[in-house]
């Protein structure tokens, strides 16, 4: 345990200043392996332009992985399940997931499968187009921002760890 903790705080005192961070840590309780990327909006950035987090999180367990991705919106821009999260890769190919929102935290959780995961790999561009309620709540409008190329390059490492 140690060792983790004094990995952990060498690599924050000596990473470059990014808009991601890499965590990696174990649970004990399940031996599975959990490794982060945490993504905080800059605050002089629009929040109509990022969210205020998006988390890639990947776990390894029993020989298999699962990727989450967690994308925290606010409680002005209400994300709306009537439709699904669009993501568009490299401008072309675009994958759709089911939208679904924790009603606390106003969080999107995505379980990403393999070709979601493939797309992310070989992707030089990912955008995200996701679902809101509109002010009357019974129509939805949606939101898009970019994924920066320096958080898509921490996502491919955090993909490529074990």
């Amino acid at each position: 345990m140690k060792k983790i903790v004094l990995t952990m705080m060498f690599l924050f005192t000596f990473t470059l200043p990014v808009y991601a961070e890499i965590a990696y840590f174990q649970n004990e309780f399940t031996d599975s392996k959990v490794i982060v990327s945490s993504i905080d909006r800059d605050k002089k950035t629009s929040y109509s332009k990022a969210p205020n987090n998006i988390t890639l999180r990947k776990e390894l367990l029993n020989n298999n992985t699962n990727f989450t991705l967690i994308i925290l919106t606010t409680k002005s821009s209400i994300p709306a399940i009537l439709d699904k999260t669009h993501f568009k890769f490299n401008n072309t190919k675009v994958m759709s997931l089911k939208t679904s929102v924790d009603p606390d935290s106003y969080s999107l959780f995505f379980e990403l499968n393999d070709d979601f995961i493939k797309a992310i790999s070989t992707a030089t561009s990912v955008q995200v187009q996701t679902p809101m309620y509109s002010n009357n709540k019974n129509r939805i409008k949606y939101k898009e921002y970019d994924i920066l190329p320096a958080v898509l390059a921490e996502w491919k490492q955090v993909i490529a760890m074990e």
